[in-house]
């Protein structure tokens, strides 16, 4: 079976989904599973809303980046940062539109 997981973060990040996911993911791969996880390039929560501070950064992609491990690949992608992302996800919002306002939530990072 092919199985996609999409999360907010993956190991080496910490945190309790994360390792979850991570120990879900090695168990299906083990079990001859072809797993897909697609997350961001984010460490820490607070660089989901903000860009990381100068020097933090380093070694990491700026492009979505491919890691294999037998039947587990693992894709990142760096979050958007646009100044005034939360007022115009929010103005997007307000149009009369359920599946637009799901994806337009302002507080919401953006991949």
């Amino acid at each position: 079976m092919h199985i996609a997981q999409f999360i907010h973060r993956y190991p080496p990040a910490l945190g309790g989904a994360e390792a979850y996911t991570a120990r879900l993911c090695k168990h299906l791969a083990a079990a001859n599973h072809r797993v897909d996880v697609w997350t961001s390039t984010a460490h820490e929560l607070c660089e989901l809303w903000s860009a990381p501070k100068t020097g933090s950064s380093t070694n990491r992609p700026e492009s979505p980046s491919g890691e294999r491990d037998a039947n587990l690949h693992v894709t990142r992608f760096p979050p958007v940062y646009f100044s005034g992302r939360r007022y115009l996800l929010k103005a997007l919002s307000l149009l009369p539109s359920r599946p637009w306002q799901c994806l337009t939530t302002p507080c919401n990072p953006v991949s």
